[in-house]
């Protein structure tokens, strides 16, 4: 996993209502859980430009692709703004942020 069992997870979406804190690895995988289970399309990830910044801090852009009845798609866009902490010997997501241009 590469989330911590404490992290939070907050999503911003251009011109809607921000979703959370989610608060505990539970809750974020039930949350994006549920949304995935939901879909009838592909969608791809695609994480990019991580870059550390000072401490324990990094970020990253995402590129949402989704495939949908034949047809590929950049659905949205955004930034990952994380925090990184060690738990069980392993670099692990402790926080983040996502700021995406549109809804998902």
């Amino acid at each position: 996993t590469t989330l911590t069992a404490d992290d939070t997870a907050t999503i911003h979406i251009v011109g809607m209502d921000s979703i959370g804190p989610l608060a505990g690895r539970d809750t974020i995988v039930s949350f994006f859980g549920d949304i995935l289970d939901s879909q009838t399309d592909q969608r791809r990830h695609s994480i990019t430009n991580i870059r550390r910044l000072d401490g324990d801090r990094v970020n990253a852009y995402l590129t949402l692709i989704v495939t949908d009845e034949g047809e590929t798609v950049v659905k949205s866009a955004g930034i990952y703004e994380a925090t990184v902490a060690e738990e069980d010997g392993e670099a692990r997501l402790s926080g983040f942020v996502l700021s995406l241009d549109r809804g998902f």
